[in-house]
């Protein structure tokens, strides 16, 4: 039987999280705003089924790495607290996760929306 009081408990846990990550993270902020103006642009472009569902996609794979890369350098924070070699290493690779991810969602993005930019000129 499902609890719904350990539920509801459960949501604002994690609300409370990507809340933290969103005040506390500059780059969780421009993802979120860029996210916010690629769906308006997908709802003026008229996109298709499954062109929002890979926006959707890519737009969530983004912000998930994003809390992940947060939530791993607190940890690293924690464990060692003073900077350490292996420490700034990692915390670089995950931020070059991120960076990689960023990059590949923007491709991602013009590769569904230029045929539909395109076919506006083209009329």
């Amino acid at each position: 039987m499902i609890n719904f009081f350990k539920l509801v408990k459960s949501f604002k846990h994690a609300g409370r999280g990507i809340a933290s990550v969103y005040k506390g993270e500059q780059n969780f902020r421009i993802h979120c705003l860029a996210g916010a103006f690629v769906l308006i642009f997908s709802v003026i472009l008229k996109i298709s089924t499954l062109e929002w569902v890979i926006i959707f996609f890519l737009i969530s794979i983004l912000l998930i790495l994003e809390l992940i890369n947060t939530a791993l350098e607190k940890v690293i924070d924690i464990i060692k607290p003073r900077v350490h070699e292996y420490a700034a290493d990692i915390k670089d690779i995950l931020s070059g996760a991120v960076l990689v991810s960023a990059l590949m969602c923007a491709i991602g993005v013009l590769i569904v929306f230029i045929p539909h930019i395109l076919e506006l000129f083209v009329r």
